[in-house]
């Protein structure tokens, strides 16, 4: 136990040394919407109406100081999140099942195991100082509006248990069989993607390109949070975004959902935007706001920025 607090500090100070925060202006929602205090009444009635157990926290924010200034970052600090791509459910509803802690399953359980040995490993390369040695963020994602890639699903027809693997900021995805675990979870562990790839001596692992320019992802974490398992379906079904989407594992903030990252890849870089009590009668505005650069204050849990 020593160790791993001792690990887990050490790299929270090396993120700090690597990771950047995206340099964004910032607006009121009081500027964007003068009846702001109309929209708290909605957004608060709203709330009340989805009559949960444990009732989302009513927007009260809206009206208090935030201001124009850079709200404090409120995220984790990494320097690559690892997305496992859950294909388990042909009606999109994995998601629903995902129990609460997906990150302490066995490789026995399909296909959730693999974050707990890349997260050994991550450990492993801590513990030995490796410089190579990336912070990390892991996270399981169920992709709903983006098509099959055809070679997929062609893979996926055949025997075995495979793994599909979305490296951000890289944009790139990497697909393995379960013989290919321990080689993967060294390189999503490592920088320079791409150049470790190719030299790997396997030709059963592929790395392709996620052909997105923005990637949109709700926290739907059901089991963990009934919060946040009702309010991401809200979004998905009442936004009016076109962006790829999908729901995501745990990201922290269960009493302010809806909570919201918005990856946007630009020339050279790629940003990643954090939101928290989203919900449909302000996701279109903020998101809106978000694409061009400007943070709306209330709503914001912070932000980063990775070199492409």
């Amino acid at each position: 136990m020593n160790t791993l607090k001792f690990l887990s500090k050490s790299l929270r100070f090396y993120s700090y040394r690597l990771n950047r925060e995206h340099t964004a202006n910032f607006i009121s929602i009081k500027k964007i919407i003068p009846d702001y205090q109309n929209l708290e009444t909605q957004c608060n009635c709203y709330l009340e109406n989805l009559k949960l157990n444990d009732p989302i926290a009513p927007i009260t924010n809206i009206t208090t100081k935030v201001s124009d200034i850079s709200p404090k970052s409120m995220i984790p600090v990494y320097k690559r999140h690892v997305l496992l791509i859950d294909e388990t459910s042909s009606s999109k509803q994995a998601h629903m099942n995902w129990q609460s802690k997906l990150e302490d399953n066995d490789e026995s359980v399909y296909p959730y195991g693999i974050l707990k040995r890349i997260k050994e490993k991550n450990l492993q390369l801590m513990k030995q100082q490796n410089e190579e040695c990336l912070p990390i963020l892991m996270n399981v994602i169920e992709l709903v509006n983006i098509a099959e890639d055809p070679v997929s699903a062609q893979d996926s027809t055949k025997t075995g248990k495979k793994y599909k693997l979305l490296c951000l900021p890289e944009w790139k995805v990497l697909s393995f069989d379960e013989n290919s675990i321990e080689q993967v979870s060294d390189l999503v562990n490592k920088s320079n993607l791409s150049e470790h790839f190719e030299h790997l001596d396997n030709n059963k692992i592929k790395l392709s390109t996620f052909h997105e320019d923005n990637l949109l992802l709700i926290c739907g974490h059901n089991q963990r949070d009934t919060r946040c398992g009702v309010m991401a379906i809200e979004l998905i079904t009442k936004m009016k975004s076109n962006d790829p989407v999908g729901f995501i594992s745990h990201i922290g903030g269960h009493k302010f959902a809806g909570n919201i990252i918005l990856y946007k890849q630009q020339k050279h870089e790629t940003n990643s935007y954090w939101f928290r009590h989203i919900n449909p009668l302000v996701a279109d505005e903020i998101l809106e706001q978000a694409k061009k650069g400007i943070m709306v204050s209330e709503f914001y849990r912070g932000s980063a920025s990775f070199k492409n």
